[in-house]
């Protein structure tokens, strides 16, 4: 993991009943899209992995994991593949895992461009914020499902 990263798994993996895997990484034009711990991936139809958009969750949900070890470290960039956690799991969210913004206690969160950010009606929720840091180490903590449903 990288050293200069906050994100922390603080709960659910490893653990026997948490889905964990590891993905080779969407590489247009033969680039690897870098994927850092605590990023909101999906798995694409080639079995490659990318940083996942939100879409409306009533057009069409998407499966998501969040990646507890991205390609930016070097094992990660050496065999080109992250690994990813799917399932309830307790997170310590790095600001760069998420948007900029105000998240109190019980945030119901979504994602863009592989951060989470708050959701709003009608955006499929991942998870929820059980714990605000931002004034004391700038992180969230985050109850990570990986839902499919809508927020409102």
């Amino acid at each position: 993991m990288i050293l200069n990263t906050l994100f922390d798994v603080m709960r659910g993996w490893p653990h026997g009943s948490a889905l964990d895997e590891s993905f080779t990484v969407y590489a247009p034009g033969g680039t690897p899209v870098e994927i850092i711990a605590g990023s909101v991936i999906y798995l694409r139809s080639d079995s490659t992995v990318d940083l996942a958009d939100g879409p409306l969750a009533a057009i069409a949900a998407v499966p998501t994991w969040v990646v507890v070890e991205g390609n930016d470290d070097y094992s990660g960039t050496f065999i080109g593949k992250v690994v990813a956690l799917r399932g309830t799991c307790m997170l310590k969210l790095d600001p760069d895992n998420f948007v900029a913004g105000a998240y109190p206690v019980g945030t119901l969160l979504s994602f863009d461009n592989g951060q989470f950010k708050p959701a709003t009606v009608g955006l499929q929720v991942i998870g929820e914020v059980v714990r605000d840091n931002l004034l004391t180490d700038t992180t969230i903590d985050v109850m990570y499902h990986g839902g499919l449903t809508k927020a409102l």
